[in-house]
């Protein structure tokens, strides 16, 4: 009777695309790993903005990372030695009654799916915050309000400095109300338009 190993989501996919899979996974993640830290890294220590949309690329929502975490879950997931039947024309194939150890891989994949994504969520909501801190604002040094520089129609609007996100998270400077009313409103037109367009 043949031996082989195989894990909960192996079984799923089938077992030449989870081994090609997790062929690719072991030949490019640890580069987009050394990619993905260095990148962080950079972000801790400096605010410019060609690193925030490098971020927007290979971090949260998008596929590039979306497929990195899918890799990272390959990688981790381990796979239990299981004793194949032999059907009728001569092939192998998983048993009906697994092993106890089969079914510990479920419980293992399913805190990788969702570690990945805790993953996903926490990353989009940094690459967010870090394009914040990038962004340069009008500020009103002396009422502690700041405005958005583009967008920005407000007559009442005196500002007497420009300052970066991270330097009025700092100061602890207030977001000016007509400025987020004039997001919210954009933000609304962009979801009604990307609604209409499906």
């Amino acid at each position: 009777m043949a031996t082989e190993t195989y894990t909960f989501l192996k079984n799923i996919i089938g077992r030449n695309i989870y081994n090609e899979l997790k062929r690719d996974a072991k030949q490019y993640i640890p580069v987009a790993t050394v990619v993905l830290i260095v990148v962080l890294v950079l972000t801790y220590f400096f605010h410019w903005k060609i690193l925030s949309w490098i971020l927007n690329l290979i971090t949260g929502t998008s596929l590039i990372f979306i497929a990195y975490i899918i890799g990272i879950v390959l990688l981790l997931d381990f796979g239990v030695n299981v004793k194949m039947t032999r059907s009728w024309d001569g092939s192998y194939k998983m048993p009906n009654s697994k092993p106890f150890k089969y079914h510990l891989t479920k419980f293992w994949e399913i805190i990788l799916v969702v570690l990945a994504i805790a993953a996903i969520y926490f990353s989009n909501k940094y690459r967010r915050h870090y394009a914040f801190e990038c962004e340069t604002f009008l500020v009103d040094e002396n009422s502690g309000i700041y405005h958005l520089e583009e967008g920005n129609d407000d007559e009442e609007c005196n500002y007497t400095t420009k300052m970066k996100g991270y330097e009025i998270e700092e100061l602890g400077y207030s977001f000016c109300e007509s400025c987020k009313d004039w997001v919210e409103e954009a933000e609304e037109v962009y979801e009604s338009e990307r609604y209409s367009r499906r």
